[in-house]
């Protein structure tokens, strides 16, 4: 019997003689590695949400993203989604007045300039107060 490279399951031929052991072992494999790969707090992703305080906030994820959606909606009627991404390939950021990814997270802010508001200048608004927003950052 031959068995697959990576995680070790069987390869039976067609002269190979099926054994329940053999059987039993491979199912057993498939389910640990299931188990293991994904459980809580193991996923690729989190999603989340905030509610904006119109300064600057900092939501801790655990890890530093490397893509993040962040959509929100404004007084039940205007809509508006915006997305944020870091390309690990570039070390580019955008939206780079708004938001900052860190080690564990990101912070977003609600940019002002001597006193006058300039997020309706500086898309994306990603801090109004009292704005709900959604997020999902990616691993």
């Amino acid at each position: 019997m031959e068995y697959t490279a990576n995680y070790h399951l069987p390869q039976w031929v067609e002269t190979d003689r099926i054994m329940m052991e053999d059987f039993n072992e491979a199912m057993a494999a498939i389910e640990k590695g299931l188990t293991e790969g994904y459980h809580p707090g193991n996923y690729p992703y989190v999603i989340g949400s905030y509610v904006g305080n119109g300064t600057t906030q900092t939501i801790e994820l655990g890890f530093r993203p490397r893509f993040l959606t962040i959509t929100g909606t404004q007084s039940g009627t205007n809509s508006y989604s915006s997305t944020y991404r870091y390309e690990t390939s570039t070390g580019g950021e955008q939206s780079k007045d708004t938001v900052q990814l860190t080690d564990t997270g990101f912070t977003v802010s609600y940019v002002t300039d001597g006193g006058v508001t300039i997020n309706d200048i500086i898309f994306p608004a990603l801090n109004r107060i009292d704005v709900p927003y959604s997020y999902i950052a990616f691993r």
